[in-house]
């Protein structure tokens, strides 16, 4: 059976914006951890589009280091899901456009899969599947840092009617002093 996991850069002052994240090889050999047991992955727009800019290049660049290389090509090969209102197309391969969110299809996703449906940022995105009690596993890359002010809040607009309780699983210290903290969602 699949999942929904939600990996979120966050500094502890609850910036999650991609300004203060620390991407480095041990960042990305992280990430690519999770993108080997994906089964697809979910964008909001702003997020994909940021994504679609920056990852199929790093395939053409003779100078993209191997452990960059090995994620882009993980990126290009995955089914994509997009959830947007307004995007109309996307030039990346594998790439599907949803018009909103609908619970049915993740629960479908999570029912024919045995890989994750795995998000990076998209905060309106994560805020919307938490909101709906869809997400089934938590990596808060907590980074070493305060920025004091960002573009992106997380839990901004997030209004739950009741707390909704985390179940620890580990946390991995990374080489930048980043420290991700992993929880699964108590059902």
């Amino acid at each position: 059976m699949g999942k929904v996991i939600c990996l979120i850069n966050i500094t502890p002052d609850g910036f999650a914006d991609g300004n203060t994240i620390i991407t480095d090889e041990g960042f990305f050999n992280f990430t690519q951890t999770l993108l080997d047991e994906a089964g697809a992955l979910a964008f909001g727009r702003v997020t994909f589009e940021i994504f679609q800019d920056r990852w199929p290049p790093r395939l053409e660049n003779d100078q993209t280091a191997p452990w960059l290389r090995r994620m882009a090509a993980s990126l290009q090969r995955i089914e994509k899901w997009v959830f947007s209102s307004t995007l109309q197309e996307a030039s990346w391969n594998n790439t599907r456009i949803l018009p909103r969110l609908e619970a049915d299809l993740i629960k479908s996703f999570r029912q024919e899969n045995k890989g994750s449906l795995l998000t990076f940022g998209s905060i309106s995105l994560v805020e919307d599947l938490i909101a709906l009690q869809l997400v089934d596993e938590y990596y808060f890359n907590v980074q070493p840092l305060l920025p004091g002010k960002g573009d992106a809040r997380f839990f901004k607009r997030l209004q739950l009617a009741a707390a909704t309780p985390l179940q620890f699983v580990n946390s991995t210290p990374l080489p930048s002093g980043a420290q991700v903290l992993h929880y699964k969602a108590v059902a």
